[in-house]
């Protein structure tokens, strides 16, 4: 990364992560072409790595005459990478079975207003780096902490502590700053940070003020997903509503199906498939993934379509007029050719939403289409030079 940075910089020729993939190409043609020309071998020849390469900092130290190491045809060579324009992409799909089901982090659950929801933890509010909470406090988002409902006197202590320290420094652009949807950004160091460096820890509020330290603050995050339920390893009374989970991790595959010209899918995650060791190979139990189908009302009459795994390319087909699922694209669909989209996971397996992304460039917007309102789903692939086809004769497969 050092390496093809500084002869970026040489040609001036940056690097744009959001524009497209092609910084990929670029930067492996940069490679190859020093291995081929022997650059590092001849400087290394010379010199020793501790002179060329600062480990603490990252950092490449010029030396007196590295200039003679790079001859014209070189330089001519890595500037006409300038006009190297990527057209095709080709995206590693993962179809490995056993990965990981859950993420390591046990999490709480509580009933909020009729909800099951997440409960994550900061773990230490007067880390230098922590804004979260600071941020929450003054720009009115501190409703999700659980401290405030549950012990209010406590959470007023840290919200003073946070607002004095925003009065005395709110117009010091050091500190502080305003996002362009008018929000208040902490751009120094925690408030509590200093406060517990003065004062020391903040304490839980008590009449003779001999509480506990505070460190850490829980929070309301999101609707419980995906997850493990492990709440039978812990001591947990019946009328207690709370869950200990883990989170699951993405889906392993989504199975689509027609079934009377209605597409539905079957979401298969890393925890349903199992292992034989007698045939030495993972499998689908049947009679789960039946009763999947009849969860998910899909007859015995449907046409199984494709199984799609993270990063396969998904053919998309809307109804005529229908804006198209790229946001870079300002096409609409005209009910006939598909739009190609790299399938990301199931975002959501009761509502049939699935999650996609851009073939050919970064896009951090999560796209999120629901699979009963396409006309026609397909199959796509690239072979290793990125040239697509599309994919046929797929058949379901519970073995593997």
């Amino acid at each position: 990364g050092q390496a093809t940075s500084a002869f970026r910089k040489r040609i001036k020729l940056d690097k744009d992560r959001d524009l497209d993939y092609s910084h990929h190409a670029i930067d492996a043609l940069i490679v190859a072409s020093i291995k081929k020309l022997g650059l590092l071998n001849t400087l290394l020849s010379k010199y020793d790595l501790d002179d060329l390469y600062n480990s603490d900092t990252g950092e490449i130290i010029k030396v007196e005459d590295d200039e003679k190491y790079l001859d014209s045809k070189y330089i001519e060579y890595i500037s006409n990478l300038k006009n190297v324009k990527v057209i095709k992409f080709s995206h590693k799909i993962d179809t490995k079975p056993n990965r990981k089901i859950a993420d390591e982090t046990i999490y709480s659950t509580r009933i909020i207003e009729g909800n099951e929801r997440l409960i994550k933890k900061y773990p230490n509010i007067y880390d230098p780096k922590f804004n979260h909470l600071t941020e929450d406090i003054l720009n009115g988002k501190e409703d999700k902490y659980l401290m405030k409902r549950h012990d209010y006197q406590t959470f007023e202590k840290i919200k003073v502590i946070i607002l004095n320290h925003y009065e005395m420094f709110k117009n010091d652009s050091k500190y502080y700053s305003k996002k362009k949807n008018g929000e208040i950004e902490l751009k120094g160091e925690n408030p509590l940070t200093e406060y517990k460096e003065e004062h020391g820890f903040i304490t839980k509020y008590s009449k003779k003020g001999n509480g506990p330290n505070i460190t850490s603050i829980k929070y309301d995050s999101e609707n419980l997903g995906n997850h493990i339920s492990i709440t039978d390893n812990y001591q947990i009374t019946e009328n207690n509503q709370k869950k200990v989970v883990l989170l699951q991790l993405s889906s392993y595959r989504s199975d689509i199906w027609l079934d009377k010209d209605k597409y539905k899918m079957v979401t298969v995650r890393y925890s349903d498939i199992k292992y034989n060791k007698s045939k030495n190979n993972y499998y689908i139990d049947q009679n789960w993934y039946k009763e999947q189908k009849e969860i998910k009302k899909i007859s015995d009459e449907a046409v199984f379509i494709a199984s799609f795994h993270h990063d396969e390319l998904i053919g998309i087909v809307k109804k005529k007029g229908s804006a198209c699922i790229d946001p870079g694209n300002e096409n609409e669909h005209d009910g006939v050719n598909v739009e190609i989209l790299k399938f990301t996971a199931t975002n959501n397996d009761k509502e049939n939403k699935i999650e996609v992304k851009p073939i050919d460039y970064y896009c951090s917007k999560q796209l999120m289409p629901s699979i009963g309102t396409f006309v026609k789903v397909e199959k796509y692939a690239t072979d290793v030079l990125g040239n697509l086809y599309k994919v046929t004769n797929n058949h379901l497969k519970l073995e593997f």
